[in-house]
């Protein structure tokens, strides 16, 4: 009945607002429409429907996607559609990721404390980190690759959730940064990871490991 309602009423309202107010997964309803539709309505979709579940992935990412990722998590729903289609589709609507800052450098690394970043070698950041029993971990200087990994995660979540934000409290922060941090590790597609999640990769490798003990 609420896949009906949501339906007959996805071109009033974005299909991501109906499923959270009706208490559906947006998920759900694309496998709902997918086991409706018939053979020909799945192989093509008018570019209206189709930006009908372009909307609903934007909304649900929180505008994360450009489209290379926009592509995959359609085909992983099962949305056939030509990349280019796609990509012409949400430049005309003005449907895009969110846009990452002009870099800025603001660690100075030019001095000869132990550590790297003037900022991390202040009394202020060292006296925290001794109250609470813990040891800075610095990568080696002018090597930029030690800390690669983290520092793409952090940009990453500054781009996505924190960049030109004002949160009214700083709970409201931490909620947003916990929320981003789930939507990493089980949603988000990793074009190093060949388009899964962190989680789909570790269950798809747990599985192969066990295939490969049997």
């Amino acid at each position: 009945m609420k896949y009906a309602w949501i339906e007959r009423h996805r071109w009033c309202w974005p299909v991501s607002v109906q499923c959270e107010v009706l208490g559906v997964s947006p998920s759900g309803y694309h496998a709902h429409w997918r086991r409706r539709a018939s053979p020909q309505q799945r192989k093509r979709l008018s570019n209206d429907a189709l930006l009908v579940h372009i909307k609903a992935i934007h909304a649900e990412t929180k505008g994360e996607y450009g489209w290379p990722r926009m592509w995959k998590e359609l085909l992983a729903k099962g949305i056939r559609v030509g990349k280019e289609r796609m990509r012409k589709l949400m430049a005309l609507h003005g449907i895009k990721a969110r846009a990452t800052k002009k870099y800025k450098a603001t660690t100075d690394s030019n001095h000869s404390l132990p550590d790297r970043g003037s900022q991390y070698c202040s009394d202020e950041f060292q006296g925290a980190l001794g109250a609470y029993g813990m040891r800075c971990s610095m990568s080696r200087k002018a090597d930029c690759w030690d800390n690669a990994p983290s520092e793409s995660l952090w940009g990453s979540l500054k781009v996505a959730r924190l960049h030109g934000i004002r949160f009214p409290t700083r709970r409201a922060a931490m909620d947003e940064v916990i929320d981003w941090m789930s939507f990493y590790n089980h949603r988000r597609l990793h074009s190093t990871l060949d388009y899964v999640s962190p989680m789909q990769f570790e269950q798809r490798w747990l599985i192969d490991q066990e295939k490969q003990a049997a």
